[in-house]
């Protein structure tokens, strides 16, 4: 039962940045379309402090006697119509690269957060499309999402681009277009490298990235909850890294749900004394895969 066995457990929303949990108990049943916003989400106590422990039955009907798929056929007519939902999930079933970008665009075009961030990725090829690169575009499809809904992956990519213009001020230059800014094996950053990068991670970008990394945790990013312990871990946005908060990057990462985060956890604890906690972070990590080869 909700409360009493666990806490969180499935949601709805109208948009990213806002979680409405159903408070489900033994034996209730949901039935929606594949076209509601929802997802699930245990959260790690209920009501009386003790773990959380939520079971569930799915099951996913087709509607067709002999089983045939016509969801390529749902959102044909809503999508007609304007509504930006229907134009966005019209966009996942369409068969060429084309047609794809044209209904991610209208359902962009009416305001729908997640179709503007396709598109950023499409700009900058992050997702396959005939889109030209364009990170003017992409950048201007973040904030729209933002815009519209405080979308965390808005926030998320700005602050990625943030990030990524930093490192190109102190990188030496790719030797061909498209490759990616990064040091060669057993090449080092030069003195006048070295405080660029000082500067530069105590720069206003960097606190711009910083707060776009916020927005996007405040919404339950768990990459921008693990990128922020980073940020606290060597004191990023403060003057010379000298305000290194390793207990609020160890939250952070805690926070985070990811196996890189409950093992970066577990380190801090173990920098701390606490092996007991530290074995039983490092057991999480592994049950969630980290340094398995599918996660790297």
């Amino acid at each position: 039962d909700y409360g009493r066995e666990y806490q969180g457990g499935l949601y709805v929303s109208t948009k990213t940045s806002e979680k409405d949990f159903v408070r489900l108990n033994r034996g209730d049943t949901v039935v929606h379309q594949g076209d509601l916003h929802h997802g699930v989400k245990v959260l790690d106590t209920r009501d009386d402090g003790m773990p959380s422990e939520r079971w569930s039955w799915i099951l996913w009907f087709r509607d067709s006697d002999t089983c045939d798929d016509h969801s390529v056929e749902w959102y044909h007519q809503c999508a007609m119509e304007g509504n930006p939902t229907c134009m966005y999930m019209r966009a996942t079933k369409e068969s060429t690269s084309e047609s794809v970008v044209e209904w991610n665009t209208k359902a962009s075009d009416a305001g729908h957060a997640q179709a503007s961030v396709k598109l950023a990725h499409a700009y900058l090829k992050k997702l396959p499309s005939n889109l030209s690169y364009d990170r003017m575009s992409a950048k201007a499809l973040f904030q729209s999402a933002i815009d519209s809904s405080n979308e965390p992956d808005g926030h998320y990519g700005l602050a990625s681009l943030y990030l990524e213009e930093m490192k190109q001020t102190i990188l030496p230059q790719p030797h061909r277009e498209g490759a990616k800014w990064v040091l060669r094996p057993g090449e080092k950053l030069s003195e006048t490298q070295r405080q660029t990068a000082i500067e530069t991670f105590t720069s206003p970008k960097m606190s711009q990235a910083i707060h776009h990394l916020e927005e996007a945790a405040r919404g339950g990013h768990f990459f921008a909850m693990f990128n922020l312990g980073i940020c606290s871990t060597y004191g990023y946005g403060q003057k010379d890294g000298a305000l290194r908060d390793f207990e609020l990057a160890s939250q952070w990462f805690e926070a985070s749900g990811l196996p890189e985060g409950f093992f970066a956890k577990s380190l801090y604890l173990q920098q701390t004394g606490n092996m007991g906690q530290a074995e039983e972070y490092r057991r999480k990590a592994s049950a969630l895969g980290f340094g398995s080869p599918w996660r790297r």
